[in-house]
């Protein structure tokens, strides 16, 4: 008995021990508390081999990793891989310490640990900070897409402060350009709404959150509020962004809230719509609804322009979210070799997972055909003439469009620019859209600002050799506020370069506030010009006022025999005045 029961305890004790031994295995495998260095006995520490240069750096006497705070270090989630992943962090995902330009990974970082440090402070976890924490949800009016709390109520409530600050503005800005006929196509605003709407989106002074504010200056972030707050205008971006941020939807993820903003690209278009609706069904019957006929026909003269407008101000728009939605995101390893492509605001969406593509790539590419490469199509065509070659051929395009029609729509555009140049109206779309391609399809930061600079240098290079406007003031204006933008690329640039490579923080705030006067400065002259130009209106008006002032004068003076040589002062004119006002005669 003894035996049997020694020898049970020991069949036992065996299986436990088997049994531990195994747990503890599949626990290794399982467990995500795999080492980012790994240390050797009183030797230092193997460093793996980097190929990330400034990005990432290891020291080996201390077994820690710096890191770029612009940048994201990690393991594939979800899986055992031990394969350490980097890549470029979108701006507001990821850790920044506001102090330094890296900052120090802990000894032997297990992957939560990672997660934690480099996404949490931002509410956001998974591959390259990706996803929101439970909870939370991406604000719809963020830039960053921040990640915020969010419930239910909280949602719908939100949602309709987002529509009052910002459906009901641009309602209202389309609404003034409709009833007081206000043209933003003319020459003078080309360059400069080209320069607003660049400037306040590939251009900015951040370079995309890779230049962190909070190392330039504490109060830097709100210098760059007080330029893009105005310049967002021609971005059809109002009010949104001066409330805080907000959850409109607690299961939406960012790519569903970049997708959502295309309804704000394509809201005044359907004003425009609206009230064209309203003239065919107008019925002028009774007083009210003769008054309301005039108002409207009023309107339809404005209409034009409107349309003009929604073009100028929503193309930026669509091309932008565009440029978004199909943006890549490389994740690399630590040799530097591309590992995977996600989508670079929603890195949990590979760039050929059947849902992303379906579901926000694929109505990109129709936009991107449909209306994106239409628009500069079009304006480019004028030596062509393939567009009224199409209406001409096709029997149903003929029947809603004219070829007058699309003359007096591309005029508007084209008036400006001398007749062997009008599609330089075109090239602007161009410049444009070249920007927002250069912004989906470099892999680095860097990369796409120097392109940029080639793509504006050459602009300024076009304009200088062919000055395309009748206008010879325009074409120097045109060429002043592009080299204005090369320089801002340029400082760029060397801000990034200097972070890069640990420069001294002073250079690079010196810059940028040499970044900030150049940004600013077309809207302070533009303001100037516009300040100029109402000082002569109220001057002309004034002096129209007191030339008929005085012609009234003289006439009532001629009917009261009075020799208007010897004309009578102020107190005999009151009194000549409050007479003939009484039907009184004036007795000298």
């Amino acid at each position: 008995m003894i035996k049997i029961s020694t020898s049970r305890f020991l069949a036992a004790a065996t299986r436990q021990l088997v049994m531990s031994m195994i747990l503890g295995v599949l626990s290794m495998q399982c467990s995500s508390a795999t080492p980012i260095v790994h240390a050797v006995e009183n030797t230092g520490c193997t460093c793996p081999t980097n190929s990330l240069g400034s990005i990432l750096s290891c020291a080996a006497d201390t077994c820690t990793y710096t890191l770029q705070v612009t940048y994201w270090i990690g393991y594939q989630p979800g899986t055992n891989s031990t394969l350490l992943l980097v890549s470029e962090c979108p701006s507001g995902y990821c850790y920044s310490n506001g102090t330094q330009p890296n900052f120090m990974l802990p000894v032997n970082a297990t992957r939560e640990q990672l997660d934690s440090l480099i996404c949490g402070g931002q509410h956001r976890t998974g591959l390259v900070c990706g996803e929101c924490v439970a909870g939370t949800a991406p604000a719809i009016n963020s830039d960053t897409f921040a990640c915020v709390l969010c419930s239910p109520d909280d949602a719908s409530l939100n949602a309709l402060y987002y529509i009052l600050a910002v459906y009901v503005p641009l309602l209202l800005i389309f609404l003034c350009i409709i009833v007081f006929n206000i043209k933003l196509t003319t020459g003078p605003a080309n360059a400069f709404i080209v320069y607003a709407q660049i400037v306040s989106s590939t251009f900015g002074l951040t370079a995309d959150g890779q230049i962190p504010l909070s190392l330039i200056s504490p109060h830097a972030d709100r210098l760059v509020n007080s330029y893009k707050v105005p310049y967002n205008l021609f971005n059809l971006q109002v009010f949104g962004n001066l409330l805080p941020p907000l959850c409109i939807g607690t299961q939406l993820n960012t790519m569903d809230i970049i997708s959502l903003k295309y309804l704000e690209a394509v809201f005044p278009l359907l004003v425009i719509i609206f009230i064209v609706v309203l003239l065919k069904l107008q019925r002028c019957t009774g007083r009210g609804g003769v008054t309301c006929c005039a108002v409207l026909h009023r309107w339809k003269c404005s209409l034009l322009p409107a349309l003009a407008a929604f073009l100028l101000l929503s193309y930026n728009r669509f091309c932008f979210i565009a440029a978004q939605v199909i943006a890549p995101q490389p994740i690399w390893n630590l040799e530097h070799n591309r590992v995977s492509t996600s989508a670079f605001f929603e890195a949990t969406f590979a760039v050929n997972d059947a849902v992303y593509v379906a579901r926000y790539a694929l109505p990109t590419f129709l936009i991107l055909i449909t209306f994106v490469l239409l628009i500069p199509l079009m304006l480019l065509d004028y030596p062509l003439k393939w567009a009224e070659k199409c209406i001409i051929r096709y029997k149903c395009l003929s029947r809603h469009f004219s070829s007058a029609n699309i003359h007096i729509l591309l005029d508007v555009f084209q008036g400006c620019f001398k007749d062997n140049r009008r599609f330089f109206a075109g090239m602007y779309f161009m410049l444009r859209l070249s920007m927002y391609i250069t912004y989906a399809s470099t892999d680095t930061w860097l990369v796409q600002y120097i392109v940029q600079q080639f793509l504006v240098t050459g602009y300024i290079v076009l304009l200088a050799i062919y000055h395309p406007y009748k206008n010879k003031i325009l074409n120097y204006i045109d060429i002043f506020i592009f080299t204005n933008l090369a320089f801002l690329n340029i400082l760029t640039i060397y801000i990034m370069s200097a972070l890069q490579n640990t420069d001294p923080i002073s250079a690079a705030r010196s810059a940028f506030f040499v970044q900030y006067v150049l940004a600013i400065m077309p809207g302070v002259c533009l303001v100037g010009y516009m300040a100029y130009k109402l000082f002569l209106c109220i001057s002309r008006h004034s002096n129209i006022a007191m030339q008929g002032k005085s012609t009234g004068q003289l006439e009532l003076m001629t009917d009261a025999g009075l020799s208007t040589s010897n004309p009578p002062n102020d107190d005999e004119i009151e009194v000549l005045m409050d007479r003939a006002t009484h039907g009184q005669t004036y007795m000298s």
